[in-house]
């Protein structure tokens, strides 16, 4: 696939799609999540942020982040997935406030635990 279509194709998007499918249905939540962020920032690549596909692809991304219990994972995927809700911010951006009020209090539970 990746000699004859190339990494920036969306056969490869498709293909990064049914590994972060595999991957979470066999619980590598933290594996799943970086794969619908790539697959997320591949089909941006292809279409625009209103269109059904990448905003399934972003959605569910931040889906499987929500479900993350390795805290440094999530707060290293964080910007990513806020990178891509700033494009597809969800109904009103609701979405985006959303992550960005977990990721304050995933970043203030790591700065107390530390202190």
């Amino acid at each position: 696939m990746l000699r004859t279509s190339g990494m920036a194709s969306m056969e490869m998007v498709h293909v990064i799609e049914a590994q972060a499918q595999i991957a979470y249905e066999s619980g590598q939540l933290v594996r799943a999540a970086e794969r619908w962020i790539a697959a997320a920032q591949g089909r941006l690549a292809w279409h625009a942020p209103d269109h059904p596909e990448a905003t399934s692809a972003v959605d569910n991304a931040h889906h499987v982040w929500q479900r993350l219990r390795d805290v440094e994972a999530a707060l290293r995927l964080g910007p990513q997935l806020v990178a891509l809700r700033r494009r597809v911010p969800g109904v009103s951006g609701q979405a985006l406030r959303a992550l960005q009020r977990k990721l304050e209090v995933l970043n203030s539970g790591r700065f107390s635990q530390a202190g």
